[in-house]
């Protein structure tokens, strides 16, 4: 009897707590709710607080059952603060913020054409910086465009050529366009080839940054390749050009 007694007693106790941490769990959901519900999503949690404490006093409930109806209260209440909540947020405010105003839209959209805008200009900026460094101050040279045999490949379309960087800024990348013709001129494929290719991954002693002053160049016996090149391709009739480059800073 006097085990029974104790037991009876633990549920009590457990009842009431989960009715108060219930009714607190609720309580402060509605805070969320009425005071700073504005803030982006804290109606969602404010109805995950809610719901928490929702569970929390149905198993209350659930567990007063075996002991007087009287030792309900506690949960039924934070089971009623916890369902106030709980609905509040989802029929007034929704899920997220309330409606902006137009005006709080226009200015949304004004900043975010002027942000595309920077960026647009910036990347303008830096084609044109590119654009007057290569006019100005790389010198692609000593190009050549022949049929070679490497013995192991058999006879394959070759380019080789030498690239003088004169300018003040060192380079981490150079891609250099060559542009195959047939006899009549025209232009019947193209290849991108990187003589520099010293950022991130590719990084290595033999890909190093072209700095200002420096020349590259193949070694000797060394030459890129272009094996999809059509048989249509005029021996010799090519013609290369830098299209683009990374600075290193």
């Amino acid at each position: 009897m006097c085990i029974m007694s104790q037991y009876h007693k633990l549920d009590i106790t457990k009842i009431r707590k989960l009715g108060k941490i219930s009714l607190v769990l609720g309580v402060t959901a509605l805070i969320i709710t009425q005071l700073i519900h504005w803030i982006p999503f804290l109606g969602l949690i404010a109805t995950l607080i809610a719901f928490i404490g929702l569970t929390l006093s149905l198993s209350g409930l659930l567990l007063s059952l075996t002991t007087e109806l009287r030792n309900a209260a506690m949960p039924l209440v934070g089971g009623f603060v916890c369902l106030l909540a709980f609905v509040y947020p989802l029929l007034v405010h929704g899920l997220t913020t309330p409606s902006l105003s137009e005006a709080e839209v226009e200015q949304l959209k004004l900043q975010m054409d002027n942000l595309l805008i920077e960026k647009q200009t910036e990347e303008e900026n830096i084609a044109t910086n590119k654009e007057f460094y290569i006019s100005n101050n790389i010198e692609l040279y000593d190009f050549e465009a022949n049929y070679i045999d490497p013995t192991v490949d058999g006879r394959v379309p070759g380019v080789v050529f030498k690239i003088k960087n004169s300018g003040d800024r060192v380079l981490n990348q150079i891609e250099v366009t060559v542009y195959f013709h047939d006899a009549a001129g025209n232009t019947i494929a193209k290849e991108d080839f990187h003589p520099v290719l010293a950022s991130g991954y590719f990084y290595s002693f033999d890909r190093k940054p072209l700095k200002p002053g420096n020349v590259w160049q193949q070694e000797s016996g060394r030459f890129f390749s272009a094996k999809s090149i059509s048989s249509k391709w005029d021996e010799g009739n090519a013609t290369a050009e830098i299209t683009d480059i990374e600075f290193a800073d």
